[in-house]
């Protein structure tokens, strides 16, 4: 399943030299945890986000809406989008589900 290779590579890319992922790759595992239904796994990539200082971006506050509807935590989600600076049609839209 692409969305286990998706979350396989990125494990790789952090236990391998050092490498940080950006924001586009925190969106896309984001997406697989919530595809997934793997809320703890979900969880734990948005403490590493908090952790690299990759949090304020639109790109990934979506992604990170839309994985928090998916594993079903509204509280979460919620909490996300009250805390975006910049909402969107696509924020929105996560948010609603």
């Amino acid at each position: 399943d692409l969305y286990e290779k998706a979350l396989g590579l990125f494990h790789a890319m952090h236990r391998g030299k050092g490498l940080v992922p950006d924001g586009s790759t925190f969106g896309t595992v984001l997406t697989a945890c919530g595809n997934l239904r793997r809320l703890k796994q979900g969880r734990e990539i948005h403490g590493k986000l908090i952790t690299n200082g990759i949090g304020s971006n639109v790109v990934v506050e979506s992604s990170l809406l839309d994985m928090y509807g998916k594993c079903g935590s509204v509280r979460e989600a919620r909490q996300v989008f009250n805390g975006m600076s910049k909402k969107n049609t696509v924020s929105w839209s996560a948010l609603l589900g």
